[in-house]
């Protein structure tokens, strides 16, 4: 072998055996070394969005003791059956007779939401879902909904479809009674599904509603009983979710939802060739009784469209409102108290009085002077009411 071919066997072997080292330190260090910096970087990661995940939880966490008490109740059998007997009365209350609307309840859902920690696998809450199939008048739907928003509950109308059916109805025949003339019937088909919640830590109550705590009431009789100051358990409510001083609900009480019952989009201004007598719907509107079986309830029956509205005086049926023939609003009440004979409601910026046999016509000629609201505890700010 000559120097030459000593010298390139030389380098071909210095070079297969650095190749060899390179291959070697890739293979068995820097690979691991980047393998585990890349493990380092996604744990990283994974740690801050856990704590930007928990930040958020607590920030989100006075938001949560609000949602709680607008929780339906924790019992889950309880909550389903009130809010769908809730769900029910609205509707009966807002002007649809009972054959033409249907709740049906849907299966439960259990979800995971926003609020739940890190690391807890439990849901946050209980989804109950309603359907709901409805026939009746843009003024009927307007007053659903108003009443549906001045709930406090942790509820929502998540689907709403309104559409104009291709068959007129019949006009429903007459009750006993006056017989005034009637518009056409302008119903329209309404399909919903309502969403209610339970939170997982909601509060054990036997109502549908919030109410004033049991233990401050407890204590507020307490204090009365021994000459102390009376009502003390109503500060702490009324100022909380669902008293009157509390965070306001979606349907707010200066707006004026009847007009839109006024500009129906769907059958447009009733024809001018119609000639419409015009009635005083409120003669015809009478306090027919009052009962109390846990709390007290009062009736006005409607003798022109042989309806009746039952009334408390707590919220979703605190409230009436009597249209005319076209569907504008005549009067519109909110109650701030029951007795056992006489039921007490407020309309615009004065209280009227109406005995059980009176109708509304003849209680709103005779509004509430300053003796009397004094005498009855009745003032611009200060409402009792009889539950």
């Amino acid at each position: 072998m000559t120097v030459r071919e000593r010298f390139l066997a030389m380098g071909v072997l210095g070079f297969v055996t650095l190749a060899g080292a390179g291959l070697m330190v890739s293979q068995f260090i820097v690979s691991p070394l980047r393998e585990r910096g890349r493990s380092i970087d996604k744990l990283k990661s994974d740690i801050a969005e856990k704590r930007d995940r928990i930040a958020t939880v607590l920030a989100e966490r006075p938001k949560l003791e609000l949602w709680r008490k607008l929780s339906l109740p924790a019992d889950i059998g309880l909550a389903r059956l009130e809010y769908e007997k809730f769900l029910r009365e609205m509707f009966r209350q807002s002007g649809f007779e009972a054959s033409t609307f249907s709740v049906t309840p849907r299966p439960l859902e259990t979800r995971a939401g926003l609020l739940t920690t890190p690391g807890k696998k439990d849901p946050t809450f209980t989804s109950m879902t309603f359907a709901v199939q409805a026939t009746g008048e843009l003024a009927d739907l307007v007053d659903f909904m108003e009443r549906f928003y001045r709930t406090p509950l942790l509820h929502q109308i998540k689907s709403l479809n309104i559409t104009r059916p291709l068959t007129p109805s019949a006009n429903v025949a007459a009750a006993p009674g006056p017989r005034l003339p009637q518009q056409p019937k302008r119903d329209l088909d309404i399909t919903m599904n309502i969403e209610a919640l339970v939170l997982r830590e909601a509060d054990s109550r036997n109502q549908l509603l919030p109410g004033v705590d049991r233990q401050l009431a407890g204590v507020d009789l307490v204090t009365t009983l021994c000459n102390g100051p009376a009502a003390l358990a109503l500060v702490p409510w009324s100022v909380s979710p669902t008293g009157p001083l509390g965070p306001g609900v979606l349907a707010a009480s200066a707006r004026e939802y009847p007009s839109i019952a006024g500009k129906d989009i769907f059958y447009g201004p009733p024809a001018a060739e119609q000639v419409v007598e015009k009635v005083d719907a409120t003669e015809h509107v009478y306090l027919t009784d009052i009962s109390f079986n846990g709390r007290w309830e009062a009736f006005l029956y409607d003798r022109y469209n042989n309806s009746k509205t039952r009334l408390r005086a707590t919220a979703g049926f605190d409230s009436f409102r009597i249209r005319d023939s076209k569907g504008e609003t005549l009067v519109q009440g909110k109650i701030v108290r029951i007795d056992d004979r006489d039921l007490y409601f407020r309309s615009g910026d004065r209280y009227y009085a109406m005995h059980v046999g009176q109708n509304l016509e003849e209680a709103l000629k005779h509004p509430l002077g300053a003796s009397e609201l004094k005498e009855l505890g009745l003032n611009e700010n200060k409402l009792e009411t009889r539950k």
